[in-house]
């Protein structure tokens, strides 16, 4: 069972991997790390060449370079000293999208881990790279004064979530909701999920139904009984097996930030951040409504004559409507961190100056002002664990998660950068994606079954 304890400051997560997976995991995380050396050596060597050749412009080069593998070069150091064990992460509550005038209220539970890997084939491990980011997407709606309704998406494959959501049940807190199912790191592919318990038993109470109706009729129950006398043997050998796994698994823990922390201690709020983009995405709905009216009464209007002008105006129509989904754009499908310079040349230019009033034109300016707060503290939190790593570990923000290791530490404000890497409909708003991404999504849904099954077995038959 998936266990939720308040620390304080960090929630306490727990699940259990057995001996196989456990191998495998190990594995794995060797597969990557001896990857990722080569690469590790080809920076050494070409920092080397840098030095002797004393050649300052190249250096400086080589550091923006570097900047850009900071995620992965704490992440293989964070692999090699604790491995797979040690998964840390962040519980991200923020608005949902209003629909039919029901409230609701999305919560991400990112983890942050430190590697990633791909599908094992023919005993090889098709081995990504270090760090990995993996998110499941709850839903929750008002159900009376103190109960709320909850509802899962779970990742199928490389950060698509599946496609249709599920419930999980009405709760008076999402702690509470939690308690009810458990967690899951899909083998060969650490895409995040979540379990029912009672799903868990669907197979038992399948097979109590179908037996009670083959009993009921003498001929199908002595079928049964050949059947089943017939494959005692490969039955008990299927059970010491399911014993054995269970008796060598072990507990993980993820060690999970509540969002109340992120906000207080870190100063990072992403509510206030997240309506204002749903303020400026309402304001596009109504503006294209206001133009398929006028695209109406213009044809009504100018239904006998064709000239310039009425050319003039549809052509005119159609730029505006593409400045509104340019926006649209920036505001789900721009990696976060980009949205800033973005929205500064948006609400500058003076043909959009002309579509949008003072008001929403200050809406964009505010946004884009909150968003280079964040992103600020979050590069200060960043610079400050890698250029001073001992006075980082040291300090108020950090000292007290004294259950995460010294490079889990480092690595976890780095991991926060490269959340804000990500477009915001990655995050928790898949319906805000692009075609190309809905498409995908589709396919590693519809396959996401197939997949878990062929790795688990794989997995289980190597190990």
């Amino acid at each position: 069972m998936l266990i939720l304890q308040a620390n304080g400051i960090l929630m306490k997560l727990e699940m259990t991997i057995t001996a196989s997976e456990k191998k495998f995991e190990e594995y794995s995380r060797d597969r990557v790390l001896e990857k990722y050396k080569t690469k590790m050596d080809e920076i050494y060597k070409k920092l080397m060449k840098i030095a002797k050749s004393k050649d300052t412009l190249a250096l400086l080069k080589f550091q923006s370079q570097l900047e850009r593998s900071r995620y992965q070069l704490v992440t293989a150091e964070w692999a090699k000293k604790v491995g797979f064990r040690e998964k840390i992460g962040i519980v991200l509550k923020i608005p949902g999208l209003q629909k039919y005038q029901i409230k609701e209220e999305r919560i991400v539970m990112y983890v942050f881990l430190a590697y990633s890997k791909g599908f094992e084939f023919r005993d090889i491990v098709d081995s990504d790279h270090p760090g990995d980011l993996e998110r499941v997407i709850f839903l929750k709606y008002p159900y009376s004064k103190r109960l709320q309704r909850y509802y899962y998406l779970n990742t199928a494959g490389h950060g698509f979530p599946v496609l249709r959501k599920k419930e999980l049940g009405i709760f008076p807190s999402f702690e509470d909701a939690l308690e009810t199912c458990e967690l899951y790191l899909k083998p060969g592919d650490h895409a995040a999920g979540v379990i029912k318990k009672e799903e868990l038993n669907i197979l038992d109470t399948i097979k109590g139904k179908l037996f009670a109706r083959l009993n009921a009729s003498r001929f199908f129950s002595l079928t049964y009984i050949s059947i089943l006398k017939l494959f005692e043997k490969i039955r008990g050998k299927l059970l010491k097996i399911r014993k054995r796994e269970l008796e060598s698994s072990e507990t993980h823990t993820f060690w999970l930030l509540e969002p109340e922390e992120l906000k207080e201690n870190l100063g990072i709020d992403l509510e206030s951040y997240i309506n204002l983009i749903l303020q400026l995405d309402g304001i596009i709905d109504t503006k294209i409504k206001e133009m398929g009216r006028t695209r109406i009464k213009l044809k009504l209007f100018w239904r006998r004559i064709r000239n310039k002008l009425t050319r003039h105006a549809q052509k005119s129509e159609r730029d505006k409507i593409n400045r509104l989904l340019e926006l649209r754009k920036i505001l789900w499908q721009t990696p976060i961190i980009q949205q800033p310079k973005m929205f500064y040349h948006f609400r500058r230019d003076p043909y959009n100056q002309t579509i949008f009033d003072r008001k929403d034109i200050e809406t964009m300016e505010k946004l884009e002002f909150y968003l280079n707060s964040i992103l600020l503290k979050i590069t200060d939190l960043k610079m400050e664990s890698i250029e001073n790593p001992s006075e980082f570990l040291r300090s108020k923000n950090i000292y007290k998660y004294d259950n995460l290791s010294d490079w889990g530490k480092i690595a976890f404000p780095i991991a926060l950068k490269e959340l804000f890497e990500k477009p915001l409909y990655d995050w928790a708003y898949p319906e805000k994606a692009e075609f190309s991404d809905k498409v995908k999504r589709i396919i590693f849904s519809i396959t996401d079954t197939f997949y878990r099954r062929v790795q688990s077995w794989r997995i289980a038959r190597r190990y």
